[in-house]
Parts: structure tokens; sequence; C-alpha cells
């Protein structure tokens, strides 16, 4: 116990896996902590007396499905090991801490997801001058953005969020307030992942060369800061370096369309927002990609779209041309199988941590670059693809020497090929001759002796040895030596089985010693090609993430969206990708959108529920983010206006933990689309205000949609879902708002719900109908149909009085007369009038905007 809290000292943020034989033994607060996680039974050592220690523990075989639980969690873990020979040790066998685990800096593959990134990142701030950097140590990816201004941390939250990083660092006085609280509210993130540096260690920091030099930042002192940061923590807890790191790219976040990451969960991009899979996403959907690499890509192309339409139509030509030549693609989709993860395995072969099956799927994927630089040739492809590098002698090297299916340990031998070393088949010789000793003298033994079940076996402990059934014990020469007693057998050793089992042994030592020697030559030369490797990896991934949207288009009757100057968004028979491939028999009813700000600016769409509204809302903004990341789309034609936000206010949820309710979840999501929208966004409206009363929530509802309307540097294209059957008056006051409704056919005793969208506003919202659907108590249906009957009968009544004043209403000639009526006591309504900002309003003006007011006079 002394060992353990001498150890543990050094480790004080870290959960520690003490080995103790064939177990991981943690205690304490580790214990604790282990045991509630990974639900494990909580003992205690020195039980019955007054200080009991907490004691919890694991098969060391098993560790790795229990550490991956602890590093999801956002917990480190510090491996210790008995780093002396337990046999060959007096008294307290030596134990160090061999390796760190944290989330954000773990390669393992069984701890990691290969179709994700592994983030660690880091954030730094510098008078009012935001940055952020993320590295992903197991593929050599490193980014780096900034912003500047008030709403810097905000944007960068946003950033944040999509990159969902596995471990944050930040400076020991940074102040994590205007970053930090929106991710913990939405990211469950916890304390334990972010670490804290002490500023004084950054200043010794020395960037390494792939991220240039520090002077390029002298500006920027915040960049460079946070790339210490990184530098310093990974260096502190894995002694790794960046080598296998292709370079650093900085981007701004305003260079791709930027989706909030409750867009990204309400349109189900990345994985199903109810079930929370990858069936059920658009990511589901589009990825046909035949490597990990390829996955990884295919996510960041979704999350981050493009706004630049000449780099669009670049991946549009690339999807187009593999599109175009079946056969070209389906031999790539079979070639592109047989490349690995090689940005991961380039990670492993820099930490010294690959192992000869490694090396031989690197070696595979190699071997595969010319037929695929062939097919991409042929395909028509830009020359990027086509010309992947020369990697004949390094495949040659691996391919050539190393085993097809090796062991996945490095120093137990068996990982070479006969005849890529004499020295190598000498040893294998002498071990295989001895084997044969070792056979041919136990068959010898037995006829001697008589013992027929008499066996010549093998043991790390114990060596070569005879066993011999108790029963038999009475047959045992007196040539043979007691070793070991068992329960029903002893074991003997005897001089010649003693003497061959040296030559044995020494022989197979040697060779393992020789092999692992060779595999460290082999790694060092594959290490030598790093960077021109990974540069080749990034290719491959690109040209595999094409091959699946070109595979998906062919496969399920896409488009090119063509791409044009303005504000236009006009679909022809659009479909949701999703929904579509969720429904039997392709039963997706095809829909239009058209919306030009001067025309349709904001479409208002009514109709019931179980129509398809809020699919046909979701399904126009998957598209855009189709069309943008490069992608064909579902629709016989689109023509899009490039969007630089896209903004959903969807669904309804609460924060039970802040005490927030539905509602003003909904307010506080809808506040940031009005304060963050531009002229270019696309913004989605489901079912805004229906947390509160109605005469509430139809005055929000009417006053969101003015305000989308008519402040001159917002009118974002927005597509607005209600039940408010009122706002569908908005489109007689204003000439950019249009009304969309669901068709229904009402037949009287049945509705059929057309899932078909036309323009025109509904007269019904059928909520009867569904709740019968739905399969409410028969009782209760007769009477809510009874009392909508008298409901609607006084609101018809309240509409016809409301027309006779209006018939009734007449306005005064004279000019005093008209100038009266901009007495505010007189009629309230005109403070919001005033808001409109005409110019040079006069009274004749204002008699007109009051007739286009007089349904709320």
């Amino acid at each position: 116990m002394a060992q353990y809290l001498e150890i543990k000292s050094r480790h004080e943020d870290a959960i520690l896996f003490f080995r103790l034989g064939d177990f991981y033994e943690m205690f304490y607060e580790d214990a604790r902590i282990a045991s509630r996680e990974l639900e494990i039974t909580l003992t205690a050592r020195n039980k019955g007396t007054d200080h009991p220690i907490p004691l919890a523990g694991i098969p060391y075989q098993t560790y790795q499905t229990h550490a991956a639980r602890l590093l999801k969690r956002g917990y480190k873990i510090a491996i210790c090991e008995q780093i002396s020979d337990p046999k060959k040790t007096k008294g307290i066998v030596e134990r160090e801490v061999v390796r760190v685990l944290t989330p954000g800096t773990v390669n393992e593959e069984n701890l990691l997801d290969s179709s994700s990134h592994n983030y660690l990142l880091s954030i730094s701030s510098k008078k009012g001058r935001w940055a952020v950097a993320y590295v992903d140590m197991s593929t050599g990816d490193a980014h780096l953005t900034s912003s500047i201004g008030d709403d810097a941390p905000d944007r960068l939250a946003e950033e944040i969020l999509r990159l969902r990083p596995a471990e944050i660092v930040v400076p020991s006085d940074f102040d994590p307030d205007p970053v930090l609280a929106r991710i913990r509210a939405s990211l469950d993130f916890r304390e334990e992942s972010m670490t804290r540096v002490p500023r004084n260690n950054l200043k010794q920091v020395d960037l390494p060369g792939v991220f240039g030099d520090a002077s390029q930042f002298k500006d920027e002192p915040e960049k460079a800061d946070c790339l210490r940061l990184l530098v310093f923590y990974v260096g502190e807890t894995l002694g790794a370096a960046f080598s296998h790191f292709s370079g650093l790219t900085t981007y701004s976040v305003e260079e791709c369309l930027i989706i909030d990451p409750g867009s990204i969960r309400n349109l189900d991009l990345i994985e199903n927002s109810r079930e929370g899979g990858k069936k059920g996403s658009l990511f589901g959907v589009l990825d046909r990609t035949r490597t990990s690499m390829g996955a990884r890509l295919l996510k960041q192309w979704i999350q981050c779209p493009l706004i630049e339409s000449a780099t669009i139509n670049d991946r549009l030509d690339c999807v187009q041309a593999l599109t175009g030549n079946h056969s070209a693609r389906q031999e790539l989709v079979k070639r592109m199988s047989n490349v690995q993860d090689i940005p991961r395995i380039l990670s492993k072969v820099s930490s010294g941590s690959a192992n000869a099956r490694d090396l031989v799927g690197l070696g595979a994927s190699l071997e595969a670059i010319p037929s695929i630089e062939e097919l991409a040739r042929e395909s028509g492809l830009p020359d990027r693809f086509c010309s992947l590098g020369d990697f004949d002698q390094i495949q040659v090297e691996i391919l050539g020497r190393l085993s097809e299916s090796p062991p996945l340990t490095i120093t137990d031998g068996g990982l070479f090929l006969e005849g890529v070393n004499a020295q190598l088949d000498e040893y294998r010789t002498m071990h295989r001759d001895g084997q044969g000793f070792i056979d041919s003298l136990e068959a010898a033994e037995r006829e001697r002796t008589g013992i027929r079940n008499l066996k010549i076996k093998f043991n790390r402990v114990f060596g070569y040895f005879i066993e011999i059934t108790k029963s038999n014990f009475g047959n045992v020469p007196a040539d043979y030596q007691r070793k070991q007693t068992m329960v029903s057998a002893e074991r003997f050793i005897t001089p010649e089985l003693k003497e061959k089992e040296g030559e044995i042994l020494k022989a197979e030592e040697r060779a393992k010693a020789l092999e692992y020697e060779m595999f460290l030559e082999l790694r060092n030369l594959v290490a030598g090609s790093i960077l021109e490797i990974k540069k080749a990896a990034t290719v491959l991934a690109e040209l595999d993430v094409f091959v699946s949207l070109a595979t998906v288009a062919i496969e399920n009757d896409y488009v090119r969206p063509r791409l044009a100057v303005g504000s236009v968004l006009k679909i022809q028979g659009g479909r949701h990708p999703v929904v579509e491939r969720m429904l039997p028999d392709s039963r997706f009813v095809p829909n239009d959108l058209h919306m030009r700000v001067e025309e349709s600016q904001i479409a208002i769409l009514t109709g019931p529920n179980m129509a398809g509204k809020s699919t046909y809302l979701r399904q126009a903004a998957v598209m855009v983010i189709m069309a943008q990341m490069g992608s064909f789309v579902p629709a016989t034609d689109m023509e899009l206006g490039l969007v630089d936000r896209i903004f959903t206010r969807v669904g309804a949820a609460d924060d039970l933990v802040t005490g927030q309710s539905t509602f003003m979840v909904e307010m506080q999501e809808t506040s940031y689309i009005l304060k963050n929208a531009t002229s270019q966004s696309l913004v989605i409206l489901d079912e805004v205000g229906r947390g509160t009363s109605t005469y509430d929530g139809l005055s929000l509802a009417w006053a969101i949609v003015e305000y989308l309307y008519r402040t001159a540097t917002l009118r974002p294209k927005t597509l607005f879902a209600t039940h408010y059957h009122e706002l569908t008056e908005l489109a007689d006051l204003y000439p950019g708002i249009c009304t969309l409704k669901t068709k229904v056919l009402d037949q009287g005793d049945r509705v059929l719900f057309l899932h078909k969208v036309e323009p025109g506003a509904a007269d019904k919202s059928y909520g009867i109908h569904v709740a019968e659907l739905a399969g409410l108590p028969t009782q209760v249906l007769d009477r809510a149909k009874e009392i909508l009957f008298e409901l609607e009968k006084d609101e018809q009544r309240d509409l016809q009085n409301k027309r006779k004043r209006m018939k009734s209403l007449k306005f005064p000639s004279t000019e005093a007369e008209q100038l009266r009526l901009f007495d505010p006591a007189i009629h309230p309504v005109l403070e919001e009038i005033r808001a409109l900002d005409v110019e040079n309003l006069t009274p004749l003006a204002a008699l007109q905007i009051l007739a286009r007011y007089k349904s709320r006079l």
C-alpha cells in the first residue's frame, strides 16, 4: 500500500489501475468511482478493522472494455504495471505507470469510434480575442480557428459543440463562463474532462515544425497559447511527438455553412435524435464508404457544408464523373475495401505502438493504390486522385517480409516469413528439431515405462516436464526427478529432457529477439515516410466519400443541384432522403418548394397533424445541406442560392437541470435565431408559440413572422409551420409572404392525408381525427366533437359581427379628421404602424396602411 500511495501521489487526477497479478486493483476513492461507473463490486481490504480500505478490481485481460467506459465519461486512467519479473524478485515487485489514458489522447482502436474523430481541444483568450485549437492524436489532424468581438464566445461555443471534443485543456487563469456554460449544458460536460495547465508551463514550450514557428502568431498570442497547451499536455501525458501530423489547418468559422448543434440534432444529420443510432440519420443514408477515414470525412462534410460555389461545383463534378462510369465506380468500391484506416495506423507507428498486423494492413492499403489511381483516371477525376505517390518499396518490404496473419504481440515471434533472414531460419530449425525430439521422447518414454497416458508438457513457469497420473506412480523409473506435485498427478524431469529444454528455449528466445529487432527496423522504415503516406490517405478518404455519394445518388435517383446567384430556393419533386428510405414500397410523396425574397421570402404552412408539415420543413433544410456539401439531392430538379446558416426551431424540449420549461427553451432558441439570422440564412420554425395561452402564442408567432419580414438586414428565407390559421392573414398584408397547406381529402366520415403541399391556407386542423387514429376512448372523442361544434358556432358568430363592424367603419374625409386617427388613445395599433419606418408618411398613406390592418382594428 505504501508503494501504491507513492505512485498515486504522482497521478492524483487519474484513476490508477494498479497491477496485482492477473488483476488491476483500485483503492480508496478510485475504487468508489470504478464501482459506480463500471457497476462492479466494491469490497475492502482490512475488513473488520478500524480502517478498511475500499477496493475494486478488474481482470487485466479485459481492462480496455472497462477503460473505454471510464474514458467516455471523461475520466483519466493511469496504467501501473509490474515492470520486474515476479519470479526473480524478492519482496515487493517493482511497479511503474507505463501509460496514461485520457479521453482526448487515446489511439487504441478498441477505445475509439472508427467513424468519428477523437478531438483534444484547447481554448485561450486575450483581450477580447478568442482561439480554439484541436487535434486528433489517432489520425494526425490539427486545426486552429479564432474569433474577435462580443459574440466571439458564442461563436466558438457553437463550434465546440459541433466538434464534440473528448477532452478540453485551458490555461489555469482561463475564465470559462462565457464559453463553457453553454457547453456544459449541451454536452453533459464533466469537470473531469477539462484540465487546467499553469500558464508558466507554456512559456518554454516549443511548437513542433508541423505547426509552424511561434513568431507567426506574434500579433495573435491567443493562437500560440492554444497550440502550446496541446503540445505541453500531450507531452506530459503521452511523452509523444507530432511526427505523424501533416500540418496545421487554420480556418474561420464563417468559411462553411453554419449549422448550430440544435439543428444538427433536430435534422437527424449524424444520428437519430430519438434513439441515438446511425440508422434514421442523413449520415446513415449517405454512408456507403468502405474506409473508416472516409466515414469520418463524410461526417465532417455533413456538419460543415461549403459556402463557396466553385468548391461546391468541384465536388459535384467528382460525384457526376463517378455516376457516369458504372463499371469503374463498382471496381473502386472493391479496391477501397482493401484500404484500412491509414491515419490511425500511422499514429500508432509514430507512437511506437503499431504491431505487425497494423503494418500488414498498411501494406495491403498501399498495394491497392496503383489500381485505384488507374480507376480514378478512367473515371475522369482530377489529377490529385490519379497520382497519390509511389509506395512500392514500402509495401514490398512489408508484404514481402511479414506473415499474412502475424500475432498481435511483437515479442512472441512468428512475425516474419521463412527465407527472409538466414539466421532466423536457423533458429527456427533448431526449435523445430527440438520440438520433434520432444515428440519422439514422449513416445519412447511411454514405451519404456508402459504408461500410456504419459505426457510431456510445457509452461512458462516450469518449462518442459513429464506428467504422470497418481494411478501410475508405481511405474515411474528411478531416473525421474520430481519437479511438482499436483492434486491428481506428479510432474517430473530427466537430465536428457532438461538438456534439450535449454537448447529449445535458447533457440526460441534468440528467434524472438531477432524478430523483434527486425520488426523495429521495418517500423522505423515506415515512420520515415509518414507524411507522404498521410497525404495519400487524405486523398483516398476524399475519393471514398465521392464513391459513396455517387453510389447513393444512382441507387436513390438523386440529381445534381444547380447553384444560382441570389436567394432563390427552388425544388421540384423534393423528397426527404431519410424518410423515404424508412417507408415501405417507396410510398414517399414528392413536393415542390419555390422561395424568392420578392415573392415568397416567408412561407406559412398550415395543415393538420400527421399530414407531413414537419417532414416538408426538414427536407428543405436537409436538401440545402446535401447540395452545399457537394452531394446530389433527392429531387427532379433543385436550384439554390447559397445559404450561410441554417436555423431550426422544432420539437419540444426542456432543461430540467436549470429549471427551464419547454416554452422557455423554445423562446431562447427563437431569440438566438432572430439575433443571428442573415439575409442568406434559411430558418425553419415549427409550431412556435404553442407552449403558452392561445392569444400569447398567436401574438408572439405573428410578431416573429413580421420581424423576420420587416427587418431589412435580415429577411432570411423562412418556412413557418403553424396551427394558428390567423397567421395566414399576413400573406394579405405583405407581398413577400405566401401560404402553403397540406392537402387533405375530407370524405365526411373519413379523412385522408395526401401528404401533398400546395398553395393556400388550411381551414381545419383535424385534431380530433388524429386523436381517433391514436386510439382515444370513444367517449372522449364524442364529447370533443360536441365541444368543437359549439366553439365553432361562437367563432362564426364573432366573425360575422367583426365583418359588420368593418362594413360600418367610415373613413374620415377631412384632413383634420384623418390626423385625428393618429391619436394612440383611439387606435393603439398605430404604434405598430409607426414601427414600419415608412418615409414621409402622409395621412392618405396612413389610411391605406390602416385598411390593411382593418381586421385587427
